[in-house]
């Protein structure tokens, strides 16, 4: 067969990096801005996490609902049953939003490069040619697929704000 095992290591390092490279830019991104909450739309689907210590016994600590609106130190979102519920600033330590269609667009992007990757990168290391069209074929949808699943699919929630229990602004 064609693929040798020792050059085979390029492609499972090739979608880890792909794949982490996302969620970590994201991540290193979020900050305590609460001018975002106030911005959000109404009646966008939002995610409101307390903090542990907030949270009375018995109660989630991840409260789902449409966005009502926020003050300068609230926010107020509608529930599913139809009351509404009001947290404190204080006592929120991250609230996430629904994403939206466009900003999963780097990953349909991603994907859509990942064939041209595949040519210029993997393939030469493989020992494949693109007169080989079936290795061809199967290392773009080995590579391809996972990172439009993950971007398509991939995590629902983008954080739009977040205070970490020790930065909090008591």
């Amino acid at each position: 067969m064609i693929l040798e095992t020792k050059n085979m290591r390029a492609i499972p390092l090739l979608l880890v990096g792909l794949l982490a490279f996302g969620p970590a830019a994201e991540a290193a991104a979020v900050k305590n801005d609460w001018s975002k909450v106030r911005k959000t739309q109404q009646g966008r689907q939002t995610w409101v996490r307390r903090y542990k210590s907030e949270v009375p016994k018995g109660q989630p600590r991840v409260v789902p609902g449409r966005f009502a609106s926020a003050g300068a130190d609230s926010i107020t979102l509608i529930l599913s049953d139809g009351g509404s519920v009001t947290f404190e600033k204080h006592t929120v330590g991250r609230v996430s939003v629904r994403r939206s269609v466009r900003q999963r667009r780097p990953a349909y992007v991603a994907a859509a490069a990942m064939p041209a990757l595949n040519h210029a990168v993997i393939v030469p290391r493989v020992g494949g040619t693109e007169q080989e069209p079936f290795v061809f074929g199967v290392l773009n949808l080995l590579t391809t697929a996972p990172v439009l699943l993950v971007g398509h699919f991939g995590p629902g929630r983008k954080i739009i704000c977040e205070a970490p229990a020790k930065h909090r602004n008591d």
